[in-house]
């Protein structure tokens, strides 16, 4: 007898056999255990404010039960996406450097059965900008008489993703090419060339992200002002390319005009009318008597006088000097 002879008379043998296979795939679906797993694992403490959480079943799942078992503490607003069958997308709004706990509780399968799990984990501080440097040198925000020398520097505190982190200077952007990155994306020199007596302020918008694509918490804003550039009186190694020479005051001559010049002194004579002698005695023993006025004492007595000569100069808008003489009575 040939086994296809055996096979037709023993036909009754398959359906038994299919049904064994069967029951053998239920038996390891439900010894199976409902399982779930998640790309952030339990106690990271530096997960990215914007990484999606997302969560794996090793079943099909059933979706609307899948986003009722998903909570978050603290509570935040969250998107949901049901990536496959199996698999779910989560994406909470996260605030930077916050333990938050993931729980999944009592999520379905196709069948029925039911699975909860949870995790911990904190996310990272956002990036900002460490410190700025000018020559190599820290500068605070908003210092003044700043020395224009040497390049600019940022320093930031997480590697950044060049190509998304625009700066601008004084509300235009700064060129590319102009900035060179270090090789772990924490620092940026400027190539520029400072001035005096300017004011630079620079500005980095909350969108520019580091190597994991987290933003900024808020714009960046730094300022600081070149020292002023007082021009000097002539001295040219005081003086910056194209600011104003003050020339020297030219000193009055102490001289006074030779007698051949053409300008003429003033002389006055203060006392015209006085015809005594240049010198008197008064009698012995006489002692003069003062004026209540201001102008002079009495002339009535003799006294002595002494005759003197006295000049004082101005400038006028001749060069020479006016020569004024007067002559004057003293007691």
């Amino acid at each position: 007898m040939t086994w296809t002879q055996t096979l037709r008379e023993r036909w009754w043998l398959a359906p038994i056999a299919i049904l064994v296979v069967a029951a053998a795939i239920v038996i390891r679906i439900i010894t199976t255990p409902l399982e779930v797993s998640a790309n952030v694992s339990n106690g990271d403490q530096a997960v990215p404010r914007t990484a999606t959480i997302d969560l794996r079943f090793n079943q099909d799942m059933k979706a609307d039960s899948v986003q009722h078992a998903f909570t978050i503490s603290p509570a935040v607003l969250v998107g949901f996406k049901a990536v496959t069958p199996r698999e779910f997308q989560f994406r909470p709004k996260m605030s930077p450097k916050t333990a938050y706990h993931v729980g999944v509780k009592d999520a379905q399968n196709t069948s029925g059965r039911t699975v909860s799990s949870g995790f911990s984990f904190k996310t990272e501080p956002a990036p900002a900008i460490a410190a700025v440097e000018v020559d190599s040198k820290k500068v605070s925000d908003g210092q003044q008489a700043l020395k224009p020398t040497g390049n600019v520097k940022l320093d930031f505190t997480q590697s950044m993703d060049s190509a998304k982190t625009p700066i601008q200077l004084n509300g235009k952007a700064v060129d590319s090419k102009s900035v060179s990155w270090s090789g772990d994306g924490k620092s940026a020199t400027l190539d520029l060339k400072l001035g005096h007596s300017r004011q630079y302020q620079f500005t980095i918008p909350q969108t520019a992200v580091n190597r994991k694509q987290d933003p900024l918490a808020s714009d960046w804003k730094f300022s600081f002002t070149t020292i002023i550039e007082v021009p000097s009186q002539g001295d040219a190694s005081r003086i910056g390319a194209g600011a104003p020479v003050i020339p020297r005051r030219r000193s009055l001559s102490r001289t006074m005009a030779p007698s051949g010049s053409t300008t003429r002194a003033r002389s006055s004579i203060s006392s015209r009318r006085m015809a005594a002698p240049s010198t008197m005695s008064a009698p012995a023993g006489y002692t003069p008597k003062r004026s209540s006025s201001r102008t002079s004492i009495r002339s009535s007595i003799p006294i002595r006088r002494t005759v003197s000569m006295g000049i004082s100069r101005r400038p006028t808008s001749s060069p020479a000097m006016v020569r004024r003489t007067s002559l004057s009575t003293v007691s």
